[in-house]
This record gives structure tokens, C-alpha cells and sequence, in this order.
């Protein structure tokens, strides 16, 4: 009947409000947790409490605080295993502690702003170190990863260079372009002498479109 049917929008708009102030409050405080979300720091395991960082661009507290910073992200959000990330010899190794030593694009301010400018270029030294067996040799015997490094590759595309990492590339390859929000979308790396593996965390480049190792020494 219509007067059931008035009765029933009354109880329903009558809910509507009571619960009204508990849904904007509930988006509030979930506003301000999202805002104000803060990494949980990891604990550096005893095998890299030792690491020598040589910081070049800042002093070493700052260095060792990005270290830090940086390995808890990428173990929290599963881009690298510790395992990798502890075994000195690894190429995650190596592309951790140029990030956290060296690198002057990377910073923590925009690393809270934008992840995936941190993601990125550490996705990319990994590749380096993976596939770049002179460049290994040597950063394992320095305490400084990148500066007057030997390469295998015939051209480095300026890989590990303060550009921004979408302008990491050059005759040899390298990115070839990326999106209107920065995020690498072709890697050609064509007949540049790299040899090792193709690294997993590749796979975190989530809009990679084409990636081409043609005429490499590449397994994995």
C-alpha cells in the first residue's frame, strides 16, 4: 500500500542520517591514515650491519638512514627477497647501495612523494649489475658502485647517471620512452654485449609495453 511504502523511504531516510556522521567520520580517519602512513623500518640483519657506505653526496648518517629506508621498501613490498638484498655479491646488492651511496636522483622528500622514482631506478641498476659482469667485478673489489666503473656493455645509455632514468638511453638502447607519468614503457637494449640474467624485479615495471635483448648474451 502507499502508506507502507511512505512508512518504509521514512525508515530508510531516517537511517540514511543517523548513520550519516559515522560514514564521514569513518572516511576521515581513513583519509588520515593513508595520508600519514609511515614505512616500517627493518632492522638491517647482521650480515649488513657492516656494509661501508662512502657517501659522495651527502654525510654517512644520511646514507645509512637511505640504505635503511630503501631496504625496508623493497622487502615490505616484496620487489627484492632479502636473501638477494644480503648476498654482497648479488646485482641487488650492488643497485641497493648505489642508490643509498651515490645516487642523486633518488632522494627520500621525492621518494615520499613518488615511488616510483626510486622503483625505477633500481629496477634499472639491477639490470645493470645483471648483465654487466665488468661492472660487478669491479663495484665487489671498491667501496664506491658507480663512479670511473669498467662496462661490458659497448654503450652504458648512461645508466646510473644522475638523469632521470627516462633519459637513460643512447645509441646502444637503453629507455626508449616512457609515459606521460614518467613510467618506462620500452627498453631496447639491441646487439649491446650484455651478459648474465634477466633480472625478476623487471617485472615490477608494470607498464612496460616492450622490452627487446635481441643479439645479447641473456638467459633467465
Amino acid at each position: 500500500s502507499s502508506l507502507n511504502r511512505h512508512k518504509r523511504r521514512h525508515t530508510l531516510g531516517h537511517y540514511r542520517i543517523y548513520y550519516m556522521p559515522f560514514l564521514l567520520l569513518l572516511i576521515i580517519v581513513m583519509s588520515y591514515s593513508i595520508s600519514n602512513y609511515v614505512l616500517q623500518i627493518t632492522p638491517l640483519p647482521q650480515s649488513l650491519s657492516s656494509v661501508e657506505l662512502t657517501p659522495f653526496i651527502q654525510d654517512e648518517k644520511a646514507a645509512t638512514e637511505r640504505y635503511q629506508y630503501f631496504y625496508s621498501y623493497l622487502i615490505e613490498h616484496q620487489i627484492s627477497t632479502p636473501s638477494k638484498l644480503e648476498d654482497r655479491k648479488s646485482p641487488q646488492h650492488f643497485a641497493l647501495k648505489w642508490i643509498a651511496n651515490e645516487d642523486v636522483g633518488t632522494t627520500l622528500e621525492m621518494h615520499n612523494v613518488d615511488p616510483w622514482v626510486f622503483i625505477q631506478r633500481y629496477i634499472l641498476a639491477v639490470l645493470y649489475f645483471s648483465t654487466n659482469p665488468a661492472a660487478v667485478t669491479a663495484a665487489a673489489s671498491r667501496r664506491r658502485t658507480r663512479s670511473s666503473l669498467p662496462s661490458s656493455w659497448k654503450n652504458d645509455c648512461h645508466f646510473l647517471s644522475p638523469k632521470h632514468e627516462c633519459a637513460w638511453k643512447d645509441d646502444g638502447g637503453g629507455v626508449q620512452s616512457c609515459d606521460s607519468q614518467h613510467r618506462i614503457i620500452d627498453i631496447s637494449f639491441h646487439n649491446n654485449d650484455l651478459k648474465g640474467t634477466i633480472p625478476e624485479e623487471i617485472g615490477w615495471l608494470s607498464e612496460l609495453k616492450l622490452l627487446n635483448f635481441q643479439n645479447n648474451q641473456l638467459f633467465g
